[in-house]
């Protein structure tokens, strides 16, 4: 079965340095699902669930409406980043096969599809690893997850990293996602405030159930600074003047390196103390 790649768009960011109407994460994604279109090492399905549908029309993947799916709550608690499991796990049940979730602000090195359906058989795929003892990062008293019976936690270690990137397929992939979501909604009712809570919930989650994390770097650029987005915004709004919406499959073209990106920084920080010293 192919690999299906999900995108997540609901309730997108006001950024100062974009225009009326631009949306960030809609420009980051046109150039991520290019850059996947673009590798040609397996087939694949891409599927970007959203609350803006009509913003995705021309895209090349399924749009589907989180409007239309009973009873998933993105909201619970108020936390925003609860909805990139809960798609996820959405996805596993209604597609099947390997899943894997791309940050809006990642683009696809070629070999990245292959990669994933090869490494799946491993673990579960993430980004940017490390590794740390093997000791759990949540307090003893929270209450047992869903899938606790069955939990096999590994005792050398244990790996934590970035949640950009996350890879799962059926069988074992769900209750991954069910106690993540588990330990988000228990952590938030205590009042947990962190937003980086969603990512740790999900290497913990990993861990617990005993599965491998493997590293998707090598295939996966994730830029999620604001300096990085400032200049990937600039350079992705470049090739859509040229090629318009939805972009062509193009293979990474956008040259992301520190130079780069301190230089389009100080252009930035000229530009905006002119504008507030003509303002003001």
């Amino acid at each position: 079965m192919i690999p299906t790649f999900v995108y997540l768009d609901t309730g997108s960011r006001i950024l100062p340095h974009l225009k009326e109407g631009e949306f960030g994460i809609e420009i980051e994604m046109q150039y991520s699902i290019s850059t996947l279109e673009a590798d040609t090492s397996a087939r694949h399905r891409t599927v970007i669930y959203t609350d803006k549908p009509k913003r995705y029309e021309a895209c090349a993947a399924e749009v589907i409406d989180v409007a239309m799916i009973p009873h998933l709550d993105f909201g619970r608690r108020s936390y925003v980043y609860r909805a990139k499991p809960s798609v996820l796990l959405h996805a596993l049940r209604k597609f099947g096969g390997v899943c894997v979730f791309l940050d809006s602000d990642t683009f696809v090195r070629p070999g990245f599809k292959s990669a994933v359906t090869s490494m799946i058989a491993n673990g579960a795929l993430l980004w940017d690893l490390k590794s740390l003892p093997p000791y759990s990062d949540f307090p003893k008293d929270v209450a047992p997850c869903p899938n606790q019976a069955s939990h096999r936690p590994c005792t050398s270690g244990r790996t934590y990293g970035n949640s950009g990137v996350i890879g799962l397929k059926p069988g074992w992939g769900e209750a991954i996602l069910e106690d993540a979501l588990h330990l988000i909604d228990e952590m938030r009712a205590r009042g947990n405030q962190i937003r980086t809570l969603e990512q740790s919930a999900i290497f913990e989650a990993v861990w617990l159930n005993g599965q491998n994390a493997l590293d998707t770097k090598p295939w996966i650029e994730h830029y999620c600074t604001n300096s990085k987005k400032r200049y990937m915004h600039w350079q992705i709004k470049r090739l859509l003047r040229r090629y318009g919406r939805p972009l062509p499959p193009l293979q990474p073209c956008i040259k992301l390196t520190q130079p780069r990106v301190k230089l389009y920084q100080y252009y930035w920080d000229a530009k905006r103390t002119l504008a507030r010293a003509k303002n003001g």
